[in-house]
């Protein structure tokens, strides 16, 4: 039995608290779902909406109490063929730029004093370290590369459906009608223009990082 989907989770949580991998494992009737969630990629619209649309079915087991990894009652119980067999498995992403930027300029909304209100540092302090190379592990769990959450290292693909937030209404009603659960509208995530606020090296830096991301969601500057 392989349990590459619970060693992904224990190797990340490794890391620290912040820097856990968010997947949310859910039920709604008998539909079985298996949520990667990526953030500043509207993942918050679609969880509201699917606790919203589905809250006489949620199942009581395997709730957003249990996101983030689920448990280890539940992460020893699905091995990677059960959950292949009886999960549907979608992540959110967006382009890599796009996302980083708009988790600066969140965070700033709220003036804390440790968090860089300089773009510029906010890029070096998160993804360069001390000697100037672009990090493995970034600054924060909210920054992680979409790919480790869609394939494992060996390059196996675990994700069933990409929903992009560029393509959010669309890609959403297909997911939808896919594993046949009610179609809602999600609240659209406003998309800011990055490009001016990236210079050259900035660039180099966030493509260097999200270097698989760009590759497999087909994304560029």
């Amino acid at each position: 039995m392989s349990y590459n989907f619970k060693d992904l989770w224990y190797k990340h949580k490794a890391y620290g608290e912040d820097l856990k991998i968010n997947f949310v494992p859910m039920q709604f009737g008998s539909k079985k779902l298996i949520f990667m969630k990526m953030g500043r990629s509207a993942g918050k619209s679609i969880m509201d909406n699917l606790l919203q649309v589905h809250k006489n079915n949620y199942s009581s087991k395997e709730k957003w109490s249990l996101g983030q990894g689920g448990n280890d009652k539940w992460l020893e119980e699905n091995t990677d063929k059960k959950i292949n067999k009886e999960y549907n498995v979608f992540i959110n992403v967006r382009n890599p730029f796009s996302r980083v930027y708009s988790y600066f300029k969140s965070m700033n909304l709220y003036h804390y004093e440790w968090f860089p209100s300089d773009f510029n540092l906010f890029i070096r302090e998160y993804f360069l370290d001390s000697k100037g190379n672009v990090k493995k592990i970034p600054g924060n769990g909210h920054l992680w590369s979409s790919s480790i959450h869609y394939e494992f290292e060996n390059g196996q693909q675990f994700v069933d459906f990409v929903i992009k937030v560029e393509n959010l209404t669309e890609d959403w009603k297909n997911f939808c009608s896919r594993v046949e659960i009610p179609y809602i509208n999600l609240e659209k995530t406003k998309l800011i223009d990055y490009k001016p606020h990236f210079t050259s090296e900035q660039v180099e830096i966030v493509s260097t990082f999200y270097k698989r991301d760009l590759e497999l969601f087909n994304y560029k500057f």
